[in-house]
């Protein structure tokens, strides 16, 4: 599986050094190889900024066809996980 964090709405945590590295641009956001590693990731960038309506988004994708896919996201507020 592979995760990437939105950490607000069109903003992404990114591979580069920043406080922390961010992107809008979602094919260069920063992937994790598992969902603890992206949420470790999403802990660290919160000792920056609160980052209320961060995402952990789970980019696996089940493709039927060349144009169809379906994306799986969760949202994490503070303790609370949205399925």
């Amino acid at each position: 599986m592979t995760y990437i964090v939105e950490l607000e709405e069109g903003c992404w945590l990114a591979p580069w050094r920043g406080d922390p590295g961010r992107t809008t641009v979602e094919a260069r956001a920063k992937t994790f190889p598992t969902r603890r590693s992206a949420v470790g990731a999403l802990g660290q960038a919160r000792r920056h900024r609160e980052y209320r309506e961060a995402r952990i988004i789970n980019k696996n994708s089940i493709s039927w066809g060349p144009d169809s896919s379906l994306e799986f996201s969760e949202s994490i507020r503070g303790d609370c996980i949205d399925w």
